[in-house]
This record gives structure tokens, C-alpha cells and sequence, in this order.
């Protein structure tokens, strides 16, 4: 498995799951950490901003703490488009993998 990606247990899948990641219900997924649309921080704050426009309320995004490279390119990139590029709050999670990667101790 790449060492950007984590597996997906499939007793974690509901019907929804399966259609929308085209998987089979009993068998267990390779989850990458990204989306294909969004490759470096410019793209990524683009589709902040974006998805800000849908909605009245705060855009904001969720980062898993990990190696603090992301944030100095993302930082930087804010700095260089200015503040109206900057999502309106980052929470900060620990390193413990979100909800749908986490490993079958977290999950008993």
C-alpha cells in the first residue's frame, strides 16, 4: 500500500459508501489522502474559496497533524493572494487517523 494511503475497513461501509467509491461491500479499500482535482496549495485554496460560495457559513477545512510542510506552502500562498484567499478556520486533529482510516483499536 502507498504510504499516502490507508485502508478502509469494509465493515465501516454503508450502501452509500460503496456506490459513491464503486467497491464492494465486504472488501476492504485503499483510501489515498487527496482529491485528483487539487495538486498543489494554490489549487487547494481555490476549492476552499469555492466551496465557501456554496453556503453562508464559514469555509473552513480539517487537516490531520502530520509533517508541517503542508502548512508553510499553504501559509505561504496565503500570504502571496492576500487574506480573501484564506479559509475562515483550520481545525487541527491529531495524528490518529480520521474516523473513516482508523485502525480497529480506535474503533472498539
Amino acid at each position: 500500500m502507498p504510504d499516502f494511503a490507508s485502508l478502509l475497513s469494509s465493515i465501516k461501509f454503508s450502501s452509500e459508501i460503496t456506490d459513491i467509491r464503486d467497491i464492494k461491500k465486504a472488501q476492504d479499500s485503499i483510501s489515498s489522502n487527496g482529491h485528483k482535482e487539487i495538486n498543489n496549495s494554490y489549487e487547494f485554496l481555490d476549492m476552499v474559496h469555492r466551496l465557501g460560495g456554496f453556503s453562508s457559513k464559514p469555509a473552513e477545512f480539517k487537516e490531520v497533524a502530520g509533517p508541517h510542510d503542508f502548512f508553510d506552502s499553504l501559509f505561504s500562498k496565503i500570504n502571496e493572494r492576500g487574506i480573501d484567499s484564506a479559509p475562515d478556520f483550520i481545525t487541527i486533529d491529531s495524528a490518529d487517523d480520521g474516523s473513516g482510516v482508523a485502525p480497529q483499536s480506535l474503533m472498539d
